[in-house]
């Protein structure tokens, strides 16, 4: 535990402290989208329906920047520490290549926290979107652990090839993903087909959960259980492609 928890450390400091410009990028894009829509594109809502629309899109940008960060940031990190060596000396050291994915992981959750609290902060000293201390419990904790599909996505397009390959996934990924489950817009704005899609994306997923446990405290297992759904899909492909690569002389894990 205390090598995982060093590990963590070092990867954060490698990952964000060290590298201003990824963790200001990372905070500041949801933090830009959520004021762009909520105060220059106001959807002409007034009084408890503008509050209440304010909290919801509070909650689906902290979910798209939770997506980014997992999906584009993690995907990113693993390619570029292949590329540059770094993996490999992971590998050569006498620690578990398991435990450098985790500490990996558990330095993205401590930016998801970040990127949470930051939003948390905007939306109440800026849009008067009022939370207990329970609700903002719910989402430091709640929140990153919905993101373990998303954070499956990133580990898998990371093994899709070179750095540009991955970039350009990962793009062509986040931004309809985002569309399609309602992130930037509700999704009953949207054309019939690309709902009955986007209802079934772990964003739409993610977002629901949240949404419910601030409107309501309450858990959305309908939502809970797609979740996990993806998460046991997500890593049953995984878990096939490191076999795969095995078999083929690569030395993954």
């Amino acid at each position: 535990m205390k090598q995982l928890i060093f590990q963590t450390k070092l990867n954060t400091l490698r990952l964000f402290v060290r590298n201003k410009r990824f963790l200001i990028i990372s905070l500041l894009i949801p933090i830009f989208f959520y004021l762009l829509f909520t105060k220059v594109m106001n959807v002409g809502l007034a009084g408890a329906d503008l509050v209440a629309w304010k909290a919801d899109y509070l909650v689906s940008m902290m979910t798209y920047g939770i997506l980014m960060d997992s999906v584009m940031m993690i995907s990113s990190t693993l390619v570029s520490d292949r590329e540059n060596g770094f993996d490999q000396l992971i590998t050569l050291s006498p620690l578990p290549k398991s435990r450098y994915y985790a500490s990996v992981i558990f330095s993205f959750f401590g930016l998801f926290e970040l990127s949470i609290i930051s939003l948390l902060v905007v939306g109440y000293y800026i849009n008067s979107v009022k939370y207990s201390i329970l609700e903002v419990l719910s989402f430091l904790i709640a929140l990153p652990l919905t993101a373990l599909p998303l954070i499956m996505i990133g580990i898998l397009l990371s093994l899709a090839g070179s750095s540009n390959t991955v970039s350009g996934l990962a793009n062509l990924l986040v931004f309809p993903l985002a569309i399609v489950s309602g992130l930037w817009w509700p999704t009953d704005s949207l054309p019939n087909w690309i709902q009955s899609i986007g209802k079934w994306m772990p964003t739409y997923f993610m977002s629901n959960v949240m949404k419910t446990l601030y409107h309501h405290h309450k858990l959305d297992l309908q939502s809970s259980l797609g979740l996990i759904l993806w998460f046991s899909l997500l890593s049953l492909c995984l878990g096939i492609i490191l076999h795969f690569k095995r078999q083929k002389g690569y030395q993954l894990v």
